[in-house]
């Protein structure tokens, strides 16, 4: 992995187009996301470091998912379909 081109991209996104994500969730996302995350989060600002969640359980998601809304298959209430 090119941690510099992942950085420029994250960078791109975060100056050009910043509200185009309310979050962005990792769901069980593999150690090296992390890693990555880890590398690449200093140079961030604070508002696009809040737009990223990592989550490996239904309260993790809960954090910005009531879990009325979350399906049943991630460990909410709601019906999955």
């Amino acid at each position: 992995l090119d941690v510099e081109a992942l950085k420029n991209i994250m960078l791109f996104f975060q100056n050009f187009f910043p509200e185009r994500v309310s979050t962005a969730v990792f769901w069980k996302a593999p150690g090296v996301f992390n890693a990555l995350w880890r590398v690449v989060k200093p140079f961030l600002s604070d508002m696009t470091k809040s737009k990223i969640l990592f989550a490996r359980k239904p309260e993790d998601l809960n954090k910005k998912v009531e879990l009325k809304y979350l399906p049943a298959c991630l460990g909410g209430q709601a019906k999955d379909s």
